[in-house]
């Protein structure tokens, strides 16, 4: 049991450590006791918290939300010490907790940003009369990176603020959020250059490449 639980708590540290500046908090790790207990939770003093009460390995506890999976689909909880409260059932997929905002999936429906209560705070509707396929997994510096699909089926990115509005129509091959006010796009219809830096207002930032050489991926 001690070699377990140093494990989790070093990962705790790991994990800690590795969150960027726009990243909500983890407050607890999953954990089993032992090998043939279910699951609960460690927090960073390695005390455990709702032993042996989840089949399946739960999420991380982020702002005091995590999802496990039950069934076929995932569930979303309010992290109690003694029993979590169950919000939300029937989510096909999640991302990560930011600033109090995460986006889930349920089946046959747009995607959805609720907040820590559950309660749906907007929906990723049609943009100019496309559906967003995608979005990523979590706000970063208050935005939210979507995607669409263009008449040629070519996906198309953009980002929306915290509140559901369009900041920048997804109309960029690719676009990388890099802080508050700067970001990293691809365009094939600049006719002077297929990669550059805008603002917020869409003006190209180029002081930024000046001397330098930077190569930017994005995750797939």
């Amino acid at each position: 049991m001690k070699n377990k639980l140093y494990l989790i708590l070093t990962a705790f540290v790991v994990l800690m450590c590795s969150c960027n500046s726009t990243s909500s908090r983890i407050d607890y790790l999953p954990c089993q006791v032992n090998e043939d207990e279910d699951w609960g939770f460690v927090n960073a003093k390695g005390e455990v918290f709702c032993r042996d009460a989840f089949t399946n390995q739960p999420s991380e506890v982020r702002d005091g939300i995590f999802f496990v999976k039950e069934g076929q689909a995932y569930s979303m909880y309010q992290f109690d010490e003694k029993k979590p409260k169950l919000l939300l059932e029937d989510i096909v997929d999640f991302g990560c907790i930011t600033n109090g905002l995460v986006p889930i999936c349920k089946n046959d429906s747009r995607i959805e940003i609720v907040d820590t209560e559950g309660s749906t705070k907007f929906v990723l509707d049609k943009i100019d009369d496309k559906e967003v396929i995608s979005c990523a997994p979590a706000f970063e510096y208050g935005y939210l990176n979507i995607c669409i699909l263009d008449d040629e089926g070519e996906k198309q990115y953009g980002i929306i603020d915290e509140s559901g509005n369009i900041v920048i129509s997804p109309k960029y091959q690719k676009f990388q959020i890099l802080g508050s006010n700067l970001f990293y796009v691809e365009s094939e219809e600049d006719e002077e250059e297929s990669q550059f830096f805008i603002d917020k207002a869409e003006k190209k930032q180029t002081q930024w490449k000046n001397g330098l050489d930077i190569k930017i991926g994005r995750a797939s």
